[in-house]
């Protein structure tokens, strides 16, 4: 396979359209067997306690792994007229947990639903691409009994031609997508033994290839696959010396895999790629296992094995499709499998990459953001835009709004702030919760404002502030986003009255943060230089509206200490120094605003800069 190769998810899949007799040895098996089933049926329809106990422990809590795994192991002995349901919930819920859908095709073969068979593999090798080794073997096992055994028994040569190119096809297929695990062996050797099976004289030369491509893979129990090497090299009349020579060139390059293995293997033991795939949590255990998956990409990223572009690419497939496999709920994940598709020139790849995380977690907004970028990035600004539109309706929230009218402001050009606009008028008229916070006013006064900066932007910037006074004032981090502005601009009155405005409104609960900016405003950024009278009786005025603070902090020597800081200064004397420790004030120094420690980031701008970094007004 040459060449982008990111549309192989629509290949065909090797097993038959139209699944034949399955062979006679199976039929009479599946003959002994319908009595003790029908019996089991019987007993199985008397639910378990077990069973309601699990069924109910999966209702409680969908994500409850532990109860399903006892749940399906349950469903596992009963017939697949009532397991299929189960089966289907659960898979549902797990789309790639690769075990179970082997165990789910297991389960219908038992049953001779042979087309549910090859659907269940389609869908989970071709659709959800799932990477699981054992899944794999079923398939090439499943079509290797349906194609090429009842070819053979056909006796027709054409027949058998023909199903043996297909399961050289499956097999190419397999070692592929899975054959760089280090669990794959099985499948190298059941590709083997089908190559031994070749009826042509020269069959030797395709096993000695596939032989020379094994050893230089990094398998578990690859010392064994080496000495069958040998085994057969030794075993080819007049073929020492030839022997000699590929054992030269092919046993340095088994070496270096059997390194390789080692690294590998000391990574892969610290995590469970069979895990359930479940929603991100920020624990100990969660980040570690993270922080584990993490060395893993690193080490494959190294290419320790020194592949080729196209085999690199395969492998690389492989590791991040393990990784989204077991992390398929966290962004993360499926933001590093897009990137490195768009790393490795292959923007097609990251597209379906990017469509396939988008529905595993359709709440991402950071994953619709990710996506939007992408498109926008390769010029297709139409399928950015649907990108956002689709948010909007599904998810809506102030930060998609916010995001975009920064996309529509910067890929439209010259129209884009006629579009930002125009999204701003929807913002403030939907009226679901979440969608029109104060942030979306403010980063809209904000864009007006960088976007032109003569006077009409000034004006228009200041009346979407007012317009959002109406409706967040007693919301302290906008007034503190609107007084950040006003700073800005130097615009003393403007700031006083906004001051004493939000001042007669807001409760007291909230208002701290606006009082400790007000004593800062009179201190340090009156055009003027400000005057100490007045400082004071703002300080005074902040005491009486907080009548039960400390002494300390409202009247005390800490209630001025804000007068004599600067950034990080602090004096230079330990009895100061101590007695700044002692009321934990913050290393710069006072208890206004900006330089509280407790204040959670609520002040900005101690030297009256124009600042917007707390966390909830990242709109600038």
């Amino acid at each position: 396979m040459a060449g982008s190769d990111s549309s192989e998810e629509d290949e065909p899949i090797a097993a038959p359209q139209a699944v034949p007799a399955p062979p006679k040895a199976w039929m009479d098996e599946d003959a002994d067997e319908e009595e003790e089933d029908a019996d089991l049926s019987q007993l199985q329809r008397q639910r378990t306690p077990k069973f309601k106990r699990c069924v109910a422990a999966v209702e409680k809590d969908q994500w409850n792994a532990d109860a399903w795994i006892a749940l399906m192991n349950e469903v596992q002995l009963l017939p697949i007229t009532e397991a299929r349901e189960h089966y289907e919930a659960f898979l549902k819920q797990f789309p790639t947990s690769g075990r179970w859908w082997k165990l789910y095709a297991e389960h219908e073969l038992r049953e001779k639903q042979y087309d549910r068979v090859q659907e269940i593999i389609k869908k989970s090798l071709m659709q959800l691409r799932c990477p699981n080794v054992d899944l794999w073997r079923f398939y090439l096992d499943f079509t290797k009994v349906v194609k090429l055994d009842v070819a053979v028994d056909s006796k027709d040569a054409a027949a058998i031609a023909t199903a043996r190119q297909l399961m050289v096809d499956a097999f190419e297929l397999a070692v592929e997508r899975v054959g760089g695990s280090i669990h794959a062996a099985p499948i190298w050797q059941m590709y083997l033994t089908f190559v031994q099976e070749e009826q042509d004289p020269q069959a030797f030369l395709n096993v000695r290839k596939l032989y020379h491509r094994m050893v230089m893979v990094p398998l578990n129990g690859m010392e064994t696959i080496w000495r069958d090497y040998e085994k057969f090299e030794r075993a080819i009349p007049n073929n020492e010396a030839l022997a000699q020579n590929f054992f030269k060139v092919f046993r340095p390059k088994f070496d270096a895999a059997r390194a390789v293995l080692r690294d590998r293997k000391k990574l892969y033991d610290q995590v469970n790629t069979n895990a359930l795939a479940v929603p991100a949590t920020s624990s100990r255990a969660d980040t570690a296992d993270m922080a584990n998956w993490q060395k893993i990409l690193a080490l494959e990223m190294g290419n320790p094995e020194r592949l080729d572009a196209l085999r690199l690419k395969s492998r690389m497939r492989y590791t991040l499709e393990l990784f989204v496999s077991v992390k398929r709920h966290y962004p993360e994940a499926w933001y590093q499998y897009a990137a490195y598709e768009n790393q490795a020139n292959d923007p097609d790849a990251a597209t379906s990459v990017f469509e396939r995380a988008i529905e595993a977690i359709p709440d991402s907004s950071y994953l619709h953001f990710a996506f939007a970028d992408h498109h926008e990035l390769r010029g297709d600004i139409p399928a950015a835009k649907a990108i956002y539109e689709k948010l909007l309706k599904d998810h809506v929230s102030a930060l998609a709004y916010v995001t975009y009218q920064r996309f529509a402001r910067r890929a439209y050009g010259a129209k884009g702030l006629a579009e930002a606009r125009a999204i701003f008028k929807r913002a403030r008229k939907d009226e679901r919760e979440g969608a029109c916070t104060y942030h979306v006013f403010a980063a809209s006064a904000l864009l007006e404002f960088y976007s032109d900066n003569s006077e009409a932007g000034k004006d228009i910037a200041l009346k979407i502030f007012e317009l959002g006074l109406k409706k967040c004032i007693q919301e302290p981090a906008y007034v503190l986003c609107y007084l950040d502005f006003l700073g800005h601009l130097n615009d003393d009155n403007n700031m006083r009255s906004l001051f004493e405005k939000v001042l007669s409104v807001m409760p007291s609960e909230v208002s701290r943060p606006i009082w400790d900016r007000y004593v800062e405003f009179e201190h340090t950024m009156v055009a003027s230089g400000g005057d100490l009278a007045t400082v004071a009786k703002v300080e005074a005025r902040r005491a009486m509206a907080f009548p039960d603070e400390p002494f300390v902090e409202m009247k005390g020597l800490l209630s001025i200490a804000h007068r004599y800081s600067f950034l990080d200064l602090r004096p230079p004397t330990s009895c100061d120094q101590n007695f700044l420790d002692m009321y934990r004030s913050s290393s710069r120094g006072g208890s206004s605003g900006a330089n509280r420690d407790d204040d959670d980031g609520e002040g900005m701008g101690g030297a009256g800069g124009f600042n917007i970094d707390m966390d909830s007004v990242r709109v600038g």
